[in-house]
């Protein structure tokens, strides 16, 4: 094993101060998941970035989902980003970035995906990011056929979970929804616990999969 040089640990420190993994970064450097925690223990990491490879693709466009810390922009906060396209799943976890710079973050990665935009329910990212980023974007709502359907047969809204639940959920393993999810964001505000935004980072990204899975069932149109 090479030499852990202090050019090296900076290049480390870079990588994580950019939002990587120490598992991603220790792929990318070659040195032990250890040596890098140890080489990047006190580096503040504004957001974080993950990243998962579906063995699935979305043809066109992007689905995204977004977790907040409430449902009015005038008094929640915007945490995360997940995206979907081609089969490509991204999650960007803000972390110690205030919300201006995670917002700025958001607003340069919505600009890099496919169009048009998908998401389940979609009014609410629509009108949360319009908010945050003062930009109005192309969506498709995934919920729509659902939402007619259901009305027209007299039955509630249905949720994600309910039409797409995930796999897990059958061997009992407890499901993190969107309380959860504020729940998660507390605990890490007030425990300073970063374990806790990876159930945010796991239900973005089942959320994401999930609307994918409905997309798969049914075609729609703006």
């Amino acid at each position: 094993m090479a030499r852990v040089t202090e050019e090296l640990k900076r290049e480390m420190r870079e990588l994580r101060a950019r939002g990587l993994g120490v598992r991603e970064i220790a792929k990318l450097t070659g040195f032990s998941q250890s040596t890098v925690s140890t080489a990047v223990k006190n580096v503040s990491m504004p957001v974080g970035r993950y990243s998962k490879t579906l063995l699935v693709a979305l043809c066109e466009g992007s689905v995204v989902d977004i977790e907040t810390t409430g449902v009015e922009p005038a008094t929640s906060e915007l945490v995360t980003l997940g995206s979907l396209a081609g089969n490509q799943v991204k999650v960007l976890q803000r972390v110690d970035a205030s919300e201006g710079e995670f917002c700025d973050l958001v607003r340069n990665e919505l600009a890099s995906l496919p169009r048009p935009f998908y998401a389940y329910n979609a009014s609410f990212e629509a009108t949360f990011l319009n908010a945050k980023l003062g930009e109005n974007f192309e969506w498709i709502d995934i919920m729509s056929p659902w939402r007619e359907r259901a009305e027209r047969e007299g039955w509630k809204w249905p949720s994600l979970d309910e039409l797409a639940p995930v796999a897990r959920e059958y061997y009992g393993e407890r499901q993190t929804n969107w309380r959860g999810v504020w729940s998660a964001w507390q605990t890490y505000l007030t425990k300073g616990d970063k374990r806790a935004l990876s159930l945010i980072v796991r239900h973005n990204m089942e959320d994401l999969i999930q609307a994918l899975y409905l997309l798969a069932q049914v075609g729609v149109e703006s």
